[in-house]
């Protein structure tokens, strides 16, 4: 596991910071935290940290949570035909076809499963 609090942690608070701006700055950042808390369930905080984390690290629990509730948003708020929707679909659709070889052959199934309940949260409107 990967122990970027710091850089996660950063990432995390520059998108929420987003979230006030207008669009679509907004729906970007929607699609960083999605993407964001989908991550965290690669990375962990170090056990002995020499500084506290800027963030408390979210478990599972919390990071599935979020991340499908910032796609619910993202699917609500969006225009159709959004970059930020059709970007974030591509993207997601990596760990789903892509990434769940590597994922189950190091135990991170879960991640695909993840991925696929965003991708039900998200218009595709490539759909009629």
């Amino acid at each position: 596991m990967v122990h970027s609090v710091p850089r996660w942690s950063t990432a995390k608070v520059l998108s929420e910071a987003d979230l006030n701006l207008p669009q679509p700055r907004r729906t970007w950042a929607l699609a960083n935290l999605i993407e964001l808390y989908l991550l965290s369930q690669l990375t962990s905080p170090p056990a002995a940290a020499p500084a506290a984390p800027l963030l408390p690290w979210p478990d599972a629990a919390e990071a599935r949570r979020q991340a499908l509730a910032y796609a619910e948003e993202l699917g609500t708020i969006s225009e159709r035909g959004s970059l930020e929707v059709q970007s974030l679909r591509r993207q997601i659709t990596r760990y789903v076809e892509w990434f769940n070889d590597i994922a189950e052959k190091h135990g991170l199934a879960q991640l695909a499963g993840l991925a696929e309940e965003i991708l039900t949260k998200l218009p595709d409107w490539s759909k009629p």
